[in-house]
């Protein structure tokens, strides 16, 4: 979050802290964006990342359990993928309303 805080509405971006941001805006990619030419960061809900977050990994216990999969990724494995997959989850191309 503190990519934004450089602004001068400091009053104004208090809902940052209820959002994350996109993980590739401080690196200016352009799939962080949800508009390109605004220059504005897709961002998402904590709440709906903590959900999305753990119905992945029961949808891995279940693979697991299936012998499909090994292990159960982490939640810093998931976030990972998610951000390096070009199909990226709905949540972060747009802000979800919880």
């Amino acid at each position: 979050m503190s990519v934004l805080r450089g602004r001068n509405n400091e009053g104004r971006d208090w809902w940052l802290n209820f959002f994350d941001i996109h993980p590739l805006y401080a690196e200016k990619a352009n799939e962080s964006y949800a508009n390109v030419k605004e220059r504005r960061p897709k961002v998402m809900c904590k709440p709906c990342r903590t959900a999305w977050i753990i119905d992945e990994q029961h949808r891995d216990r279940d693979a697991q359990q299936q012998g499909r999969i090994n292990e159960v990724r982490t939640q810093e494995q998931i976030l990972a993928s998610s951000v390096s997959s070009s199909d990226l989850p709905e949540f972060l191309s747009r802000l979800i309303p919880c």
